[in-house]
């Protein structure tokens, strides 16, 4: 059986302002919908999973809206 070095992991932890936790944030699916087809539902199943639900319009640019969130889900009806 062979033996892992582990000095390299080692080395990083000396460095100053060096941290191993990443950053703490909220978990949250974004809901796109026009009309209120999946608010109630999505909302009950979010309250439950103590998630964040984010309501955003089909107009609206998403793009902001993923950066700043960064969510764990995005929900939206496709037609056609």
């Amino acid at each position: 059986m062979s033996s892992i070095d582990n000095s390299i992991f080692d080395q990083r932890l000396d460095r100053p302002g060096f941290s191993t936790r990443a950053p703490v944030r909220e978990a949250t699916v974004i809901l796109v919908e026009d009309r209120s087809q999946w608010s109630n539902a999505i909302e009950e199943l979010c309250a439950f999973l103590e998630v964040r639900l984010t309501r955003v319009s089909g107009e609206d640019d998403l793009a902001p809206v993923l950066r700043d969130r960064r969510p764990m889900a995005v929900l939206a009806s496709l037609d056609g």
